[in-house]
């Protein structure tokens, strides 16, 4: 399980820590244990494979598995979810200054323009894709059957569907 996790994250500044039927991975630069990390336990009995991602104390169960390779795939993903920084505040600020000065289409196209149409949908929801839906001068932004914005202004919801856009391709190329 370690080996698939380092080979995923060759390039990355962690700490993976193997303990007890446990694996606990987490940013390099924590000075002590953070409150932010992975853990992987497996169920000596059962043979199943728990995923959780905490934060602080709360542990949300991610993934429950018998497929080791599955867990590692899934403990790198949220690693990177969780401490890879993929947003570009430049092109949000942007997109904000084209709302500003009135031209919420360029907002737009901004907003979506170094995206695959794989990667978003606007007009319609797609739970497969980060969705725009505009309604009167709010918007909606959805993936997954989730509000991501719910009646949000257009600066907002702009900024959320570039946001998430970005996040979702990442995720994907990698």
């Amino acid at each position: 399980m370690i080996n698939i996790i380092r080979n995923f994250l060759e390039d990355e500044e962690y700490n993976l820590n193997e303990f007890d039927n446990k694996v606990i991975l987490y940013k390099e630069k924590a000075n002590h244990f953070p409150e932010d990390y992975i853990e992987i336990e497996k169920e000596i009995l059962t043979g199943i494979f728990t995923v959780y991602e905490i934060h602080r104390d709360a542990r949300q169960i991610k993934l429950e598995t018998k497929d080791e390779e599955e867990a590692s795939i899934c403990a790198t993903i949220l690693y990177k979810k969780l401490f890879d920084n993929v947003v570009n505040r430049v092109k949000a600020r942007h997109i904000r200054n084209y709302i500003r000065s009135g031209q919420s289409e360029k907002a737009l196209r901004c907003s979506i323009e170094c995206f695959d149409r794989s990667v978003y949908s606007i007009g319609y929801e797609d739970p497969m894709k980060i969705s725009l839906m505009q309604i009167g001068d709010k918007v909606d932004v959805k993936f997954g059957g989730e509000y991501l914005a719910e009646s949000a202004t257009l600066c907002r919801g702009y900024v959320v569907l570039y946001n998430y856009c970005e996040k979702l391709a990442y995720i994907s190329s990698f």
